[in-house]
């Protein structure tokens, strides 16, 4: 029987999904200019003007090259914080990454709503390669990037799971809606045991992954560790 909380997720999705039909809709702009090579805190979203991302843009981006972006998500609306962990991978891979200020532990609804700002608005502004579209996070983020494909209303070609699994979201393994899983663990972290059960239960839904187990406790990672979904 699905959780009362999952009906409530459930129920979340179809306001966000007629949203998103309708801003997708809307005729492509030339990408906005923004600073390339270093960390911008905070870009607010022209539709949602109480909704931002933290971004970055790789030393070389030139605004008529589409690059594959990665969204990412931290427990406590940290926008900047997980760009930090993964700009060394940005510059090595060309990744755009867009990082929502508003996303956190909590109801829902917000978070959603946070996601489906943020996937619009840059979108909308700057040169996203569509097919190579990734979601990560920590703890709860990890949990919201599990749900970002149902968000964005498209299947994506990775998701990265950093210090948690899916196991809250009401979404099954098998139906993640990414080409891909990385999941990141602490030896010492409380949620290890999920991640466990999560390895195992890709390996049934037959998703393509790999749970990278290192020594630390319940964390963001270091950029280095970090780097190494990327490649």
């Amino acid at each position: 029987m699905r959780s009362q909380s999952a009906h409530r997720h459930v129920a979340g999705l179809s306001w966000v999904f007629v949203f998103v039909a309708a801003l997708l809709s809307a005729p492509a702009a030339a990408p906005d200019e923004f600073q390339k090579g270093k960390v911008i805190e905070k870009v607010v979203c022209r539709d949602f003007a109480d909704q931002s991302y933290a971004l970055y843009l790789p030393s070389d981006f030139v605004p008529a090259v589409k690059r594959p972006v990665l969204y990412l998500f931290d427990p406590g609306a940290r926008g900047p914080v997980p760009i930090e962990r993964f700009l060394q991978a940005a510059e090595k891979y060309d990744w755009i990454l867009v990082a929502s200020n508003n996303s956190r532990n909590g109801p829902w609804e917000p978070n959603l709503r946070a996601a489906q700002a943020m996937f619009a608005d840059s979108i909308a502004r700057l040169p996203v390669d569509e097919t190579r579209i990734y979601a990560g996070g920590f703890s709860g983020g990890a949990r919201a990037a599990c749900v970002f494909p149902r968000v964005i209303m498209r299947r994506v070609a990775g998701i990265i799971g950093v210090g948690a699994g899916i196991s809250n979201t009401g979404t099954r393994p098998e139906d993640i809606g990414a080409s891909s899983y990385f999941g990141i663990i602490g030896l010492a972290d409380f949620n290890y045991p999920e991640m466990i059960r999560l390895d195992a239960d890709l390996d049934g839904a037959k998703v393509p992954h790999r749970v990278l187990f290192y020594e630390a406790p319940h964390q963001w990672p270091d950029p280095e560790t970090c780097g190494r979904a990327a490649v």
